[in-house]
């Protein structure tokens, strides 16, 4: 088996960080069995290591059964600097596979690692990299069942970043809105939360799906309020009629929920500051997603593409064209590349013949 850096508060939930090898410059010798662990305990300046066996990881709390000493050890989520673990070759494999882009190959190497893990944890690792795969190639239906898979092994999972709720304006397909029906009559709120979402501006299962998100709104599982409360701006934004007062407390909850959630609540007030016409607000917003939260590839890449467009308004063309060209070079898997790739042909071209993104000269 390898051993792989899974975790890491530097850039959590990038690339890589999950993706680094576990290298010979300084480090302890460990065992194959072994898992090492860094934490910054509350009121030290300097991490320890603990070397021993993760029997689990959540959002909350690691639990770390150690070969001497004290028989268990816990620490919060948020004190965890990293973890290093041995993993199946699979999973190796697909990492590299998906970091070339062999989207098919990579899904296949984390099925058949999930397959053979049988440590909790780590399978949710690997279903992580799942959802990945399947929002790479546009299938939400596929994201959503695989988060499920995460969420019936723990509940409060670090996972959450992932979750594939629908933000942006996009097509739901029958096979989606079949699952998502289905998904709201589950007993796991996270499932409920995915079926409300992409069915919560549908013409025939709106209402269901509103009065699903209003109680998910009141759920005691903070995660689970929080993401229900933000998606309810939707409704509002498609009222267009949101006050500044509101958007001042939408950005105050953003800024209490954990950053691995922000992405969707941020986009949203983008799209907000863009209806009252504060159109530099709006792109300030948007950036934050291809700079800090990428976790949701495709909605980063719709940011980023509304963020070029929202400076092409302002005049700023050369710092469009520059964001435009990282649409195409990061999120050429997403459907907002296509769009992009337009945007710097006519960028490109002679200055008197550039149009703006809404059309006007």
């Amino acid at each position: 088996m390898s051993r792989f850096l899974v975790h890491s508060a530097v850039r959590r939930g990038s690339r890589s960080a999950l993706m680094c090898l576990l290298l010979a410059s300084g480090a302890s010798p460990v065992t194959r069995g072994d898992d090492r662990v860094t934490v910054l305990p509350e009121g030290k300046s300097k991490p320890i290591v603990v070397v021993g066996d993760v029997q689990s990881f959540d959002a909350r709390m690691i639990t770390i059964r150690v070969k001497s000493g004290i028989p268990i050890q816990t620490f919060p989520t948020e004190s965890v600097l990293d973890v290093e673990t041995r993993q199946v070759p699979g999973f190796t494999r697909g990492i590299d596979a998906f970091e070339s882009g062999d989207i098919a190959r990579a899904e296949a190497e984390f099925l058949q690692a999930v397959s053979l893990e049988k440590r909790l944890w780590v399978r949710e690792e690997i279903y992580g990299w799942l959802v990945r795969c399947a929002r790479r190639r546009g299938d939400r239906t596929a994201a959503g069942e695989y988060f499920n898979q995460i969420l019936s092994i723990e509940a409060e999972t670090r996972q959450w970043g992932l979750v594939p709720l629908v933000w942006a304006a996009e097509t739901i397909n029958a096979a989606l809105q079949d699952s998502a029906a289905k998904w709201l009559t589950s007993l796991d709120e996270g499932t409920r939360l995915m079926g409300a979402s992409a069915l919560l501006l549908d013409s025939r299962r709106s209402e269901a799906a509103q009065r699903e998100m209003d109680k998910l709104a009141r759920s005691p599982d903070q995660i689970v309020n929080s993401l229900a409360r933000a998606q309810l701006w939707r409704i509002r934004l498609v009222d267009a009629e949101l006050t500044r007062n509101e958007l001042e407390s939408w950005r105050a909850q953003i800024e209490r929920m954990p950053a691995e959630l922000r992405a969707g609540p941020m986009y949203l007030a983008g799209r907000a500051a863009a209806l009252q016409n504060d159109t530099q607000q709006a792109a300030t917003d948007w950036l934050w997603l291809p700079l800090v939260y990428t976790q949701d590839e495709p909605l980063a890449g719709r940011a980023c593409l509304d963020a070029a467009d929202a400076l092409a308004r302002l005049g700023r063309h050369d710092e469009a064209l520059t964001l435009y060209e990282e649409v195409v070079d990061r999120f050429g898997f997403t459907p907002s590349a296509q769009e992009a790739r337009q945007r710097v042909s006519e960028l490109s071209g002679d200055p008197s013949d550039r149009r703006d993104p809404d059309g006007s000269g």
